[in-house]
C-alpha cells in the first residue's frame, strides 16, 4: 500500500484542477517568467526545460509519498540539474515559490467555482500546501548543494592537477598553456613561487591566501601537496613580492618564496628555491631566496654543506651541549651585529670581555680567525649549514599516489 498523502486536502483540489486544465505546467512556467527576472531571457534554462521542471513539481504535489514514483528523488534530481546548468540556488527557490503561489491562487478559485468549501477547509490546504512548499524546498536544495559539492570537489581536482602540471614539470594531461590559461594566470611577465609549511598533513594553513592577494589584483593558483600549500604567483604589478610577504608574514606560518621568474617551465626549479628558502625561516617567519644567499645555498646542497659545518666547526661540535650552545650563540649574535662586540654583549648581558674570550676559543677549536674576510665566510657558511640540519626538508606527493610513492623535492 502507498502512504497516505501528507496533504490529503491539497491533493483533491490539486487534482481536479489539473484534471481541469492540461496546460498547467505551462501556466505555471509563465508564473516563474512573470515572477522570477532571472529565467527571463539570456539564462541556461530552455522553456522546454523549464516546462519539465513545473511538470515534475505538478506530479510531486499528486503522488508524493509513493514510494513506488520516487517522487522524491526526482525533485532531488531537479536541484542537481540546476547546479549542472550553474543557476544560483536563490532564483532556483524563488522559482518554487512562484509556483506555489500561482498554484494557490489557482486552488481557491477552483474550490470556490467548482464546489462549496469552506474558509476552515481552505486555511487547512493553505497549511499543507505551504508544508509542500518547504519540503519540496528542501529536497531540491539537498539536490542542488549534493551536486554542487561534487562538481567543487572535481573542479577542486582539476585545479589541482593543472597546479600541479606546471610545478613539477610533468603535463598532467595538460599543455603548459592550457594549465595556465586555465589558472587565468598571466602567460608573460615575472613570477615566483612561494610555499607555506603546515601545521600538519592534509591542513591547508592559508586557505584565504588566494583571495587575499586577488583582492590586491595579484593574480595566483595554489595547491596543497602533502604538508606545503604552494603557490603561483604573479608579481608584474610593481610592489606584489613585498604585499605577498605582507601576507604570508601575517598568516603566522613559516614561509619561503623563490626568485622571480619569467619562464613557466622554470616551475620546477622555482619550487625548489622557494622550499630551500622556507628551511632557511625562522618559525613563523617568511623567508627569501634572494634575501639571505649564503642560507639559502647551505639550504640547497644540504650534504656538501653538512660535510662542510663538520669540516669548519669539527672542535666546536664535539663539546659538551651546554658548552657548545654557549659559543654558538656568541657566534650567531656576531654575525647578526655585524662584528660589533659591544652589540653582542648587549644582546647576551655579558661584559664585552666575555664576548671577546669566547670567541678567542671559537678561533682556536676552528683554526679560523673572524678578522680575516675567507674564514669569517667560511664560519658564516658553517653555522648556517649546522643550524638547518633538524630541518626537515618536506616531501612532496603526486596526486593519487601512495605515501611510498612520494618524492623528495
Amino acid at each position: 500500500m502507498n502512504p497516505p498523502s501528507p496533504w490529503p486536502g491539497l491533493r483533491v483540489l490539486a487534482e481536479e484542477l489539473f484534471d481541469a486544465s492540461n496546460n498547467f505546467d505551462e501556466q505555471l512556467a509563465a508564473a516563474v517568467l512573470r515572477e522570477v527576472p532571472f529565467y527571463r531571457g539570456g539564462t541556461p534554462i530552455s522553456s522546454e526545460t523549464l516546462l519539465l521542471a513545473c511538470a515534475t513539481h505538478m506530479a510531486f504535489i499528486l503522488n508524493y509519498p509513493n514510494a513506488e514514483t520516487g517522487d522524491a528523488d526526482l525533485i532531488r534530481a531537479l536541484g542537481a540539474d540546476r547546479a549542472r546548468d550553474q543557476v544560483p540556488l536563490v532564483p532556483v527557490l524563488d522559482a518554487l515559490r512562484a509556483c506555489t503561489q500561482y498554484l494557490w491562487t489557482e486552488i481557491v478559485a477552483v474550490a470556490r467555482a467548482g464546489r462549496e468549501v469552506s474558509d476552515t477547509d481552505l486555511v487547512d490546504v493553505a497549511s499543507e500546501l505551504w508544508l509542500m512548499n518547504e519540503t519540496i524546498v528542501r529536497l531540491t536544495s539537498e539536490g542542488y548543494r549534493a551536486q554542487q559539492s561534487a562538481m567543487l570537489v572535481a573542479r577542486q581536482y582539476e585545479r589541482f592537477s593543472l597546479v600541479y602540471s606546471i610545478l613539477i614539470g610533468s603535463d598532467g594531461g595538460f599543455t603548459m598553456w592550457e594549465a595556465v590559461d586555465s589558472l587565468q594566470l598571466p602567460r608573460t611577465g615575472r613570477w615566483v613561487v612561494a610555499v607555506i609549511r603546515a601545521a600538519a598533513v592534509g591542513q591547508l594553513p592559508v586557505p584565504t591566501i588566494e583571495a587575499d592577494l586577488l583582492a590586491s589584483e595579484i593574480r595566483s593558483a595554489w595547491v596543497l601537496l602533502t604538508d606545503l600549500q604552494v603557490g603561483i604567483v604573479s608579481t608584474e604589478l610593481d610592489g606584489s613580492v613585498g604585499i605577498l610577504r605582507e601576507r604570508l608574514q601575517a598568516s603566522g606560518r613559516s614561509a619561503g618564496i623563490s626568485l622571480e621568474l619569467l619562464d613557466y617551465n622554470d616551475a620546477p626549479r622555482g619550487l625548489r628555491l622557494a622550499i630551500t628558502a622556507l628551511t632557511t625561516a625562522r618559525d613563523g617567519g617568511v623567508a627569501a631566496f634572494a634575501d639571505l644567499p649564503i642560507e639559502s645555498i647551505a639550504a640547497g646542497a644540504p650534504d656538501i654543506s653538512g660535510q662542510l659545518a663538520k669540516s669548519v666547526l669539527g672542535k666546536l661540535l664535539g663539546l659538551p651541549v651546554s658548552e657548545r650552545e654557549v659559543l654558538f650563540e656568541v657566534l650567531e649574535q656576531w654575525f647578526r651585529s655585524d662584528g660589533s662586540v659591544n652589540e653582542v654583549a648587549g644582546a647576551l648581558f655579558v661584559h664585552p670581555n666575555t664576548v671577546r674570550n669566547r670567541i678567542h676559543r671559537i678561533e682556536l677549536l676552528t683554526g679560523r680567525s673572524l678578522s680575516r674576510p675567507r674564514d669569517a665566510a667560511e664560519l658564516y657558511l658553517a653555522v648556517s649549514a649546522s643550524a638547518q640540519q633538524t630541518q626537515q626538508v618536506p616531501r612532496l606527493q603526486r596526486p593519487g599516489s601512495f605515501p611510498e610513492e612520494t618524492e623528495e623535492i
